[in-house]
């Protein structure tokens, strides 16, 4: 929703209309077919259209190829899957942010880039020799990791970081003042339970950085130990 009103923003100061005439031009998102089906809450709730690639069957990564030509003016980000559901494999964000940097240049866009990860995103800051994929990208603007797989939080818990606040608070923030202070609220649902909230936070601290360094070792050698019975047919 947060690249959803800041299209509209831009969209509407590029071609001079007023914010009702906005209403009326439908958007769209650049995303691999890997997508989970959050994205398809997204597209079928939120009025917004799918700019679906298919991403080949040898690798399961998004064909950086298409992905130029999918973006127009109408266009409010791409999305990339850090470990997607099926085998975990990452999109290029390196490749990604390459080209969406240069459709912005040439074309005069303000597309940016969202990371996915879901599944990666407790995984991909442990391990070595990754390409850079998170904000030390110019185009990424925001990545969402989920709390309740491998930070090992509650059902339900789940985190967005926004590269600055700029990108999130001026479109979807909402100022409440229940509690006797002002306060901004992001959710559909204003209510939540807190628990997953204390659960991550004690994890964080009893972890700490070296801890899920070790929680990630453990997964890639079991994952590897896995494969390798695969290929050997012994399963």
């Amino acid at each position: 929703m947060a690249l959803k009103f800041r299209w509209r923003k831009w969209y509407a100061k590029s071609n001079n209309l007023s914010e009702q005439r906005v209403f009326g031009e439908r958007p769209n998102i650049v995303i691999s077919t890997c997508f989970q089906a959050a994205w398809e809450k997204l597209i079928k709730y939120m009025d917004i259209d799918a700019k679906f690639i298919q991403p080949s069957y040898k690798d399961f990564k998004i064909n950086t190829d298409e992905i130029s030509s999918a973006i127009d003016d109408h266009t409010i980000g791409v999305v990339a899957i850090m470990g997607n559901h099926y085998g975990g494999q990452y999109d290029p964000v390196w490749e990604i942010n390459d080209i969406v940097e240069k459709v912005n240049k040439d074309r005069g866009f303000q597309v940016g880039i969202h990371i996915d990860a879901a599944s990666g995103g407790f995984i991909a800051p442990f391990q070595e020799d990754l390409p850079d994929w998170d904000f030390r990208l110019k185009n990424v603007l925001s990545i969402s990791a989920s709390g309740h797989k491998f930070g090992e939080s509650c059902i339900g818990t789940g985190w967005v970081v926004w590269r600055q606040r700029e990108n999130l608070s001026d479109h979807v923030a909402i100022s409440v003042s229940y509690l006797g202070g002002m306060g901004e609220s992001y959710n559909l649902n204003f209510s939540r339970p807190a628990s997953g909230i204390y659960v991550q936070y004690y994890k964080f601290l009893r972890y700490g950085i070296s801890g899920y360094q070790k929680i990630c070792e453990h997964m890639m050698i079991h994952a590897q130990k896995i494969r390798e019975r695969l290929r050997k047919n012994e399963i």
